[in-house]
C-alpha cells in the first residue's frame, strides 16, 4: 500500500548532470553528422526514443566544454524555456545546458518509472513556485519531490505506460497510413467517381470509353461541368465583430476553430453578439460549407468545414466565407 511509498527528493535516489555547448568559434569543436557524436537541445526531443540530434559534436568539442556522456536508456529532461520534455536516449549522446540526464541508484529508483514521473514532478514544482521565466536551477531539480513506490511496482507502473506509449505510437503509424490512402482515394473518387455497382470507376487509360473530354480534361460521361456559381445560392464573408463585444451572444465560427473542425455540430465555439437586423446573413444553415479566406499558413487557405444539423443557428465570423448550396444541384 501507500505505506511503502516514500517520499523525497530527486537527488536522494539519482544523480544528475546538466549538459553544455562548446564554442562556436571553434569550428575543430563542432562535427557534421553522421561523424562526431550526437549533442541534444530542446529541439531533438520531439519523441519518446532519442537517438539523433540535428548538431553533433567532436571529441574536442566534448572535452572543452566540461559535457558528460549520456549513456544509452538515460532519462533525459528539458528543465529551460519549455520544462519537462523527456525521452530516453538509445545512444551514447551529449546535451546543452537546457538539458538534464538522470542517473538513478541502482536498487532506488527505475529509470523507466522516472521517464514517466519526473515530468509531472517538475512541472508541479514550477507551478507552485511560480518559477519566473520558467527555469529550474540545478538546486530546484534536486529538490523536485517525489512519490516514491518500492522498486519492483516502480517497474509494474513503467511497464503499464511503456505499454500504451507503444499503442499510441501504433496508432499514430496506422493514422498516418490511412490519411496517405485517403489522399490517394479522394484524387481518384473526384476525378473516376464509382460506377452502378459502387465500385471505383476504372481509370481513362483502362476504359477510355467510360470517358468524356471536358474543360477540365476527361471527366466520365455521366458527369456535368459546372461553374460554383451556378451551383450555389448565396456566397458571403464572415462577420466583423470587435474583440470588446467576445464572450456573449452567439457561437461563432472563425479561423481559429476552423482548422481543428470537419464538421460543425456542437463543439465549443468563441460567441459574439450579431445585430438583430443581420441575423439571417450570418447564421449558418445545416448543409453550408465555410471555408477559410485568409491564413497565416498556405495551407490553410479554404480549408473548409461543413455545417452538420447540431451546427446550425451558429454564426460565422470575418475571415471566413459561407458558401450555401442549391440542395437540388
Amino acid at each position: 500500500g501507500m505505506s511503502e511509498w516514500v517520499r523525497c527528493q530527486l537527488s536522494d535516489v539519482c544523480d544528475f548532470f546538466i549538459g553544455g555547448t562548446p564554442s562556436r568559434n571553434q569550428p575543430e569543436f563542432w562535427a557534421t553528422p553522421p561523424s562526431g557524436s550526437p549533442w541534444l537541445a530542446i529541439s531533438d526531443l520531439k519523441s519518446k526514443f532519442l537517438w539523433r540530434s540535428k548538431e553533433h559534436i567532436t571529441e574536442l568539442g566534448a572535452l572543452s566544454s566540461n559535457v558528460k556522456i549520456i549513456p544509452p536508456d538515460s532519462t533525459v529532461m528539458s528543465f529551460k524555456l519549455s520544462i519537462g520534455r523527456a525521452g530516453i536516449t538509445k545512444t551514447s549522446m551529449y546535451c546543452n545546458e537546457a538539458i538534464a540526464f538522470f542517473k538513478p541508484i541502482p536498487g532506488e529508483l527505475d529509470s523507466r518509472w522516472l521517464y514517466h514521473a519526473i515530468p509531472r514532478a517538475a512541472d508541479k514544482v514550477v507551478t507552485d513556485s511560480a518559477v519566473k521565466g520558467a527555469t529550474l536551477n540545478k538546486k530546484k531539480i534536486a529538490e523536485i519531490p517525489l512519490h516514491l513506490p518500492p522498486l519492483d511496482e516502480q517497474v509494474g507502473v513503467a511497464e503499464v505506460l511503456d505499454t500504451l506509449d507503444t499503442q499510441i505510437q501504433k496508432t499514430e503509424a496506422l493514422i498516418a497510413k490511412l490519411e496517405k490512402v485517403k489522399e490517394g482515394l479522394l484524387h481518384d473518387l473526384l476525378t473516376r467517381g464509382i460506377d452502378e455497382s459502387g465500385r471505383l470507376r476504372p481509370s481513362p487509360v483502362q476504359a477510355p470509353e467510360l470517358y468524356k473530354e471536358s474543360p477540365l480534361g476527361l471527366i466520365p460521361k455521366p458527369w456535368d461541368t459546372s461553374k460554383l456559381s451556378e451551383l450555389i445560392l448565396e456566397h458571403n464573408s464572415g462577420l466583423y465583430t470587435p474583440k470588446s463585444n467576445y464572450g456573449r451572444g452567439t457561437p461563432m465560427l472563425g479561423v481559429s476553430s476552423l482548422y481543428s473542425i470537419d464538421v460543425l455540430q456542437n463543439q465549443e465555439l468563441r460567441k459574439a453578439p450579431i445585430p438583430s437586423s443581420m441575423l439571417e446573413k450570418y447564421t449558418l444553415q445545416e448543409g453550408d460549407i465555410v471555408y477559410g479566406e485568409s491564413s497565416l499558413v498556405l495551407s490553410g487557405i479554404a480549408k473548409t468545414v461543413a455545417v452538420g444539423e447540431l451546427g446550425e443557428g451558429k454564426g460565422f465570423e470575418w475571415h471566413t466565407r459561407r458558401i450555401r448550396v442549391n440542395k437540388d444541384t
